[in-house]
């Protein structure tokens, strides 16, 4: 699956930039599925962190 996902993202015409690293935050209306594509991501070895986090991070919170 992560192997199809990888080609499938080099395929297109911004997929150059996956392999210099991108950022990318899920957003959207309450169960749309955001928890199980960060969970999907987090299993393939992406690092995934909240806005939470990011906010104390920064001292933010």
């Amino acid at each position: 699956m992560r192997r199809r996902r990888v080609a499938f993202i080099a395929s297109l015409p911004a997929g150059r930039n996956v392999s210099d690293g991108f950022r990318l935050a899920l957003t959207g209306t309450p169960g749309t599925g955001k928890s199980t594509v960060a969970q999907m991501l987090s299993n393939d070895g992406y690092e995934v962190i909240t806005v939470e986090s990011l906010a104390e991070q920064h001292g933010l919170s």
